[in-house]
């Protein structure tokens, strides 16, 4: 919607407008927060969860640890690793 000039004829598309607005950021928060497994992360980049390890450890990508120790990896995170930009 960039670059998009919308006129409204009442406060009610306004607020309609303004709904679906939030209801969009919402949905892309909620993909970005995901969280993925090892392996789901490791598909996602076309490599092994060793290799994914690897990239861990060289602070290529971080991990969420969870109780229990186990470790997740956000989306938003693997698809900008996947776009070959480090995460810092």
């Amino acid at each position: 919607m960039e670059g998009t000039i919308v006129m409204f004829k009442n406060i009610d598309e306004i607020k309609e407008f303004a709904r679906t607005i939030v209801e969009e950021l919402r949905h892309s928060e909620l993909e970005d927060g995901k969280l993925l497994t090892a392996k789901e992360a490791a598909k996602m980049l076309g490599v092994s969860v060793s290799t994914l390890y690897r990239y861990e450890a060289n602070h290529n990508i971080n991990s969420v640890a969870l109780e229990g120790g186990a470790k997740r990896y956000r989306q938003c995170d693997v698809r900008f690793l996947s776009r070959g930009k480090k995460i810092i």
